[in-house]
């Protein structure tokens, strides 16, 4: 059974590789070669080997350096590892064995001491009670069928999200019986190794939710990291060089790969997106109810230095607590950004916009990596909004005419929609939602505590000591390109300012808020840049 074992032989020096690999071919394995480390990384990341004889001394990527990696996901027990090098040096054996180097052989090789030290490895690998769990079959879209079984530890309910980036699976824990959400890095996403942006994103995700122990933050269960057979359709197929040979000439390709995934408490419930279409427009003390919370616990992650980036009404979920009450809790991370990190493409994209346009506050459109805590709060001030009117803030009949409105600070005043709406509850979403950071609430807290006295008295009480900050003074004045642009209504947190006074004078739009003709100009431009990004996706 051995023979007919996969072998991969990673060596520099091409008639080492090729002289070992036709050898090994003659005894009945299965060979792949690699000529240095990162083409060996890219080989083993998309599909299943049985063995691996490392060269030690290579250029760029040591030897060493990838076994430190393969170790990182790949047990000993899974994947046995032979170092080759033409040093005989015993320190370099004992740095190969203490990286989780299975053995190891010295140049030039004597190929029957090779041979059988291969097949002992072999057969102990068989021979092992227990080996990694399968790969689970899932189509070439990732959507795994129910029953399906992920690493071996989560039975697949059915799909409960999806979206460009990743799958989430209702799942049952089999040690636990408990239900799970499983979030599952997208194929695509994972094609091309575990060091592009999504699998990083992926894993500061993870990292994220960890760190965040709030109550209305979703609870990390677990992650890991599964392999998957996929079966991709073959016409048109098109590799990237992380993918597994043929295996059969049907209509389908399997590739196999490495999906990494999350496993998060499973929430009952439904988002504020469901609820809003649900029931309508929330009355004030309702949304402020299940809007103090949220911004408790966007709080604690701007205090832990995390910036969410996405908040959205899909990205919070409404469960029913033990006293019958709505519980919201925050979801995805994928794209939050330290507070304290420089930009990269990690935090701030490759060129195309990262968040969702209707809750993005105008900076976050002009540049992501301008995007802080303030522009959280926005978010939530938009979300704010359309729970109190029933309709999102900002509706366009193109992608261009909506960054263009974003970007502007046009959209209709709340009392427009919802005239029942108190002045003073109103003018505290406008401050929040200003064009102009500087002109917002110093920090999501002093934004809560600005809600307060508009929530029912046992929910003022119960979160009194959580927004317990000092009073934000008046926001400062507008700069003087605000009024290089005819005014329509009153600005943002003008209103807020005083006290709620002075309406639309001629029953249109607001204003904009930040209307210079230079940002006008640079907002249509970032548009359609952004519209070409979208289209292209």
């Amino acid at each position: 059974m051995t023979s007919s074992a996969r072998i991969l032989v990673v060596d520099d020096h091409e008639d080492n590789r090729d002289m070992l690999a036709r050898r090994l071919q003659r005894r009945g394995f299965e060979v792949d070669t690699a000529e240095d480390g990162y083409a060996a990384l890219e080989k083993i990341d998309g599909q299943p080997y049985d063995l691996i004889v490392l060269d030690i001394m290579m250029p760029g990527l040591s030897g060493l350096e990838v076994l430190q990696k393969l170790r990182e996901t790949y047990p000993r027990a899974e994947l046995p590892i032979l170092m080759a090098t033409a040093k005989s040096e015993s320190q370099d054996m004992v740095d190969a064995l203490s990286l989780g180097a299975n053995d190891y052989v010295t140049k030039p090789i004597d190929f029957p001491v090779v041979l059988a030290r291969i097949q002992a490895h072999l057969q102990t690998r068989e021979q092992a009670p227990s080996l990694p769990a399968p790969a689970a079959t899932l189509p070439g879209d990732g959507k795994a069928a129910p029953g399906t079984v992920l690493d071996g530890r989560f039975r697949v309910e059915e799909i409960i999200g999806e979206g460009g980036f990743a799958i989430v699976f209702r799942a049952t824990q089999l040690s636990t019986g408990q239900p799970v959400a499983v979030k599952v890095l997208r194929s695509r996403r994972a094609a091309v190794g575990t060091q592009t942006v999504e699998h990083k994103r992926f894993e500061r995700e993870m990292r994220t939710i960890g760190k965040l122990h709030h109550p209305h933050v979703v609870r990390l269960i677990d992650f890991g990291t599964l392999r998957a057979q996929l079966r991709e359709p073959k016409l048109g197929w098109v590799g990237d060089g992380s993918e597994e040979e043929v295996v059969e000439e049907t209509e389908t390709r399997l590739v196999i790969r490495r999906l990494p995934y999350i496993v998060m408490e499973y929430l009952e419930g439904e988002t504020f997106g469901a609820l809003r279409k649900r029931q309508g427009p929330l009355a004030p003390a309702q949304a402020v109810g299940v809007m103090l919370p949220v911004l408790s616990a966007v709080g604690a992650a701007h205090a832990a230095g995390v910036v969410h980036r996405d908040l959205k009404p899909p990205n919070i979920m409404v469960v029913r607590g033990a006293d019958g009450h709505l519980e919201p809790k925050v979801l995805d991370f994928g794209i939050a950004k330290p507070l304290d990190e420089e930009a990269s493409v990690l935090t701030h994209g490759d060129g195309g916009l990262l968040g969702t346009p209707e809750y993005m506050a105008p900076e976050q459109i002009r540049e992501t990596r301008e995007a802080d805590a303030r522009a959280d709060q926005y978010a939530l001030g938009c979300i704010l909004y359309e729970l109190l009117t029933g309709k999102p803030a900002f509706r366009a009949p193109s992608y261009v005419d909506l960054l263009q409105a974003v970007s502007m600070g046009t959209f209709p005043r709340p009392r427009e929609l919802a005239p029942e709406l108190p002045e003073g509850l109103e003018a505290v979403v406008l401050r929040a939602m200003d064009a102009e950071p500087e002109r917002r609430f110093s920090s999501v807290e002093a934004f809560g505590k600005a809600l307060l006295p508009h929530a029912a008295p046992e929910v003022r009480a119960r979160w009194q000591g959580s927004f317990a900050v000092a009073d934000d003074p008046p926001p400062p004045p507008r700069g003087p390109e605000a009024s290089e642009l005819p005014t329509r209504s009153v600005r943002g947190a003008d209103a807020g300012a005083r006290g709620g006074e002075g309406g639309p004078t001629d029953g249109g739009a607001p204003a904009p808020q930040r209307a210079g003709l230079a940002l006008l100009g640079l907002g249509l431009l970032l548009a359609l840049a952004a519209a070409v990004a979208f289209a292209l996706k």
